[in-house]
């Protein structure tokens, strides 16, 4: 297994809160939330947007998410589906996309850990 961590707060507060990720071949992804304002709901999809011999698949145009539950690492062990304060969140990689979603929240630092099977 290969894992990476990037730092994605930029791309966070530049998307006004809200980041899609394209996790294809990704096994898993932990996001390390530090300094959370607002609250923040995980969801994915398998729909990239595309439209036949128009528009290609990817992440800016993936639409139609839903729910998605990531386990807080942070104790006790729990399924969630939103966060609203610092932690960590293991979401397994289901879907093709991932997206974090919110109203506005911000973060001092959000890190994602990806790990890939070889």
């Amino acid at each position: 297994m290969i894992t990476e961590i990037e730092d994605y707060t930029l791309k966070f507060t530049a998307g006004s809160g809200n980041l899609v990720l394209d996790v294809g071949g990704n096994r898993f992804m932990t996001f390390q939330f530090v300094g959370t304002s607002g609250t923040i709901s995980f969801q994915g999809t398998n729909d990239g947007g595309a439209v036949l011999g128009t528009t290609p698949p990817s992440a800016a145009t993936a639409t139609n998410f839903i729910s998605i539950g990531g386990y807080n690492l942070t104790a006790p062990l729990t399924v969630i589906t939103s966060i609203a304060a610092a932690g960590l969140v293991r979401v397994d990689c289901q879907c093709k996309y991932i997206k974090l979603a919110s109203s506005g929240a911000t973060v001092t630092k959000l890190l994602v850990m990806t790990g890939k099977l070889l």
